[in-house]
């Protein structure tokens, strides 16, 4: 069985949960059946990572494809000549991927540019 990708919770009622999943299709779910990720944040419609999804992910799979399809597209590009991904943390710092036809390094960067810490 293929997992569900829950976009809204429409309600909840004697343990079944009726929910508004990818494809745009209502759906009820037993709510044991419902998985939480409580370590991003969403904020404006956006789901805002962690340093740890960032790390769960990378230990999972060091494929950009497979950072694009958890995150999302990144909040920005600053690069020229090689990318460099930018992805906002929810605790205001941020993940830089350097990517050319590969990744070529994973920071976790500071507000003021400094590197914190080489994920890859």
């Amino acid at each position: 069985m293929k997992p569900v990708v829950i976009i809204a919770i429409i309600g909840i009622a004697g343990g079944i949960a009726v929910v508004m999943a990818s494809g745009l299709m209502m759906i009820e779910i037993p709510t044991e059946k419902i998985v939480s990720d409580y370590t991003s944040s969403y904020m404006g419609g956006r789901v805002i990572p962690t340093l740890d999804d960032f790390r769960n992910t990378l230990n999972e799979s060091q494929d950009i494809e497979t950072i694009f399809f958890k995150f999302g597209d990144p909040h920005d590009d600053i690069g020229s000549g090689i990318h460099i991904y930018v992805y906002e943390l929810n605790d205001s710092t941020q993940i830089w991927i350097g990517y050319a036809d590969h990744i070529l390094y994973v920071q976790h960067v500071d507000s003021d540019r400094n590197i914190l810490e080489q994920l890859l």
